[in-house]
């Protein structure tokens, strides 16, 4: 089962011959017809009759078609496509909207069918996964398809489709207490309000998480401090990521006379947590990256922040960081 974008598509297995330029009304006849090239009139009553006949038939997806179909004539009518005429799709839509009925009940029985039959596999018969199982159902969710039905693959065992529906902001209140990292992670991009409640657990997955999000997103100090004051932070004190944070709180929280008169390289080398304040905590992160290799090479820990400027950006100032890097270790072969 596929979703498609194009007729054309549905029309051709191997994608060699798109049937580009055919008429809409005869792409409509093949696909009812499937391997059986038999004429047909191309009239509305020859049509719906083959419809009748032959919706039914094994491996089509209405939905798609439908939407297709409707797309296509408003694409028409909104001058996007070349042909100047819409009768013969005109025909089609009229055909498909006369039986929606039996085309969304066809759809519902079928699905509900494939669903509640892929969840036996895993709950009752222990079966292997199938690889085509969690293809089609990924498709499914992917294009937004038989959201009534996810209820029956919330528990899917294969972690992709846990991590889809997260993704696509499905119970997220189930997700973010998930075994599995990459569930809980995808709770968090789609949705960060759920941060406190990895803040009151203490698995370090979950500190990996949280600092990874705080790397990636404008993330207020307040937050930074709340996460500080938590279960996890707490729990995961000597932890890289922990000490990323703290760092940065420390350099936006702490300063005096002194510190306002020295340069950021100048606080850095005194260890002074307010050379922090110059950068995100993205940058941190990379600079700490080339803190450590250059400490591992026994090369002085200043080179980190050579000729880096605030205002570059974070990717940026990563490259700096290893260029500077690699030609203080090929200046000291």
């Amino acid at each position: 089962m596929k979703n498609y974008e194009r007729l054309s598509d549905i029309l051709s297995d191997e994608g060699n011959n798109p049937y580009r330029g055919r008429r809409d009304n005869y792409m409509f006849i093949n696909l009812l017809n499937g391997n059986d090239y038999d004429e047909v009139s191309v009239s509305r009553w020859a049509m719906e009759e083959l419809f009748l006949e032959k919706y039914n038939r094994s491996g089509i997806n209405w939905s798609g078609i439908y939407n297709y179909y409707q797309a296509r004539l408003t694409s028409l009518r909104n001058g996007e496509w070349d042909e100047p005429e819409e009768p013969d799709i005109e025909n089609v839509v009229d055909i498909l909207e006369a039986h929606k009925d039996k085309i969304f009940s066809r759809i519902q029985s079928v699905l509900n069918l494939y669903f509640r039959k892929v969840r036996e596999k895993w709950t009752n018969s222990q079966k292997a996964i199938q690889e085509q199982d969690v293809h089609t159902l990924s498709d499914l969710i992917e294009t937004g398809q038989y959201t009534d039905q996810y209820h029956l693959i919330k528990n899917y065992p294969d972690i992709k489709i846990r991590v889809q529906l997260a993704s696509q902001g499905y119970y997220l209140d189930t997700y973010i207490k998930d075994k599995k990292a990459p569930v809980r992670n995808a709770v968090i991009a789609q949705d960060p309000s759920y941060l406190p409640e990895l803040f009151n657990t203490k698995d370090p997955q979950n500190n990996k998480i949280v600092v990874a999000h705080f790397r990636e997103n404008d993330v207020s100090i307040d937050m930074l401090q709340e996460y500080l004051d938590s279960p996890l932070a707490k729990a995961n004190q000597n932890s890289s990521q922990t000490k990323l944070v703290r760092l940065k709180v420390d350099g936006e929280t702490t300063g005096d006379l002194l510190t306002q008169t020295m340069t950021t390289q100048q606080l850095f080398m005194a260890n002074n947590p307010g050379w922090a304040s110059s950068f995100s905590l993205r940058a941190l992160y990379y600079i700490q990256l080339g803190v450590e290799l250059l400490e591992e090479n026994n090369l002085p820990r200043g080179l980190a922040l050579v000729g880096l400027e605030p205002g570059l950006y974070d990717y940026m100032r990563y490259h700096k960081i290893l260029a500077h890097t690699r030609e203080a270790l090929e200046n000291s072969d």
